[in-house]
C-alpha cells in the first residue's frame, strides 16, 4: 500500500512533541535570528511539524535510516524569487522541476527533491535551512513529504 506522508496528514502534536521542538530550536540558535518572531515563529513551526510527521512514520514501522525520495516545495509571490531560489536550490543535492505558477493560490511553486532518510537531524538540516533560504527571498518553504509502501500492520 502506498500512503503519502507529509504536515498535512500526521496528527496533531503531542506535548512530548512540542517540547521536542522547543529544545531542538534552541541548538539551531547560531542560524536563525530567535528575537525575529516571524523567523522564530517559522522555525518553531517547521521542527514541529518534522517532529510530528517523522513520529507518524515511526509508528507505521518505517526505517529512519533507509534512503527515500523526499520532496519539497516552496511559494513565492514573484516569478523571480522562485526563480532565485530554484537556482539556489540546484546547486545543491535537490533535483528542481522548472517553477510553475499556482493558478489556485496566485503564486509561483518550486517543487524539488532529494534521496535522504528522514532521521530528525538529516530531515532538519534540510528543512530549517530550506525554510531560512525561501524567507530571506520572499517565499515559504511550504514543507516536505514522503511517499512509503508499507504493510498495515494487522490488530
Amino acid at each position: 500500500m502506498k500512503q503519502k506522508i507529509n504536515k498535512f496528514n500526521a496528527p496533531q502534536p503531542t506535548d512530548s512533541q512540542l517540547e521536542r521542538a522547543e529544545t531542538l530550536l534552541k541548538s539551531f540558535e547560531s542560524s536563525i535570528d530567535l528575537n525575529n518572531f516571524k523567523s522564530y515563529e517559522n522555525a518553531f513551526l517547521q521542527v514541529l511539524s518534522d517532529i510530528v510527521t517523522i513520529d507518524k512514520l515511526h509508528e507505521l514501522g518505517i526505517n529512519e535510516d533507509q534512503s527515500f525520495s523526499i520532496s519539497h516545495s516552496a511559494s513565492f509571490q514573484k516569478m523571480q524569487d522562485a526563480e532565485r531560489f530554484a537556482r539556489l536550490v540546484s546547486c545543491s543535492e535537490y533535483l528542481v522541476e522548472p517553477v510553475e505558477k499556482n493558478v489556485f493560490e496566485d503564486l509561483y511553486k518550486v517543487l524539488f527533491v532529494h534521496s535522504g532518510t528522514f532521521a530528525l537531524d538529516d530531515i532538519l538540516t534540510h528543512t530549517m535551512s530550506l525554510d531560512w533560504s525561501a524567507m530571506q527571498m520572499h517565499g515559504e518553504y511550504d514543507g516536505w513529504d514522503v511517499v512509503i509502501d508499507y504493510i498495515p500492520l494487522q490488530k
